[in-house]
């Protein structure tokens, strides 16, 4: 616990996140990555990572922003609003280079 909340990491084989927890029911996600495309990896992460939210009765809000290596093709904001709309994520402020999107939990 530090004195901005509980950070709870998650992992699953080369996908990782945190989750930044406040007192008030709110949560922040964070350091979302996948070293390996294309493999669920990230998808079965999100997964956990809802299932947790919704166990916790958090709302979670995170901040798109597209990121790639030069060696690698570059997600673009849209790519990752599409995917983070699959576990329920909407956009609340939709700005540019950042989208912030959040999700409810049935409360």
């Amino acid at each position: 616990m530090s004195e901005f909340g509980t950070v709870k990491k998650f992992k699953l084989g080369m996908a990782s996140a945190q989750l930044l927890i406040w007192d008030d029911g709110t949560s922040r996600l964070s350091n979302v990555y996948s070293r390996d495309r294309g493999l669920g990896q990230a998808t079965r992460l999100l997964e956990k990572i809802a299932a947790f939210a919704d166990e916790q009765k958090l709302s979670i809000f995170l901040t798109v922003k597209r990121f790639g290596y030069a060696d690698r093709k570059a997600l673009t904001n849209a790519q990752l609003v599409e995917f983070y709309s699959k576990f329920g994520f909407e956009i609340v402020l939709d700005g540019e280079p950042i989208v912030v999107m959040m999700c409810r939990t049935n409360r």
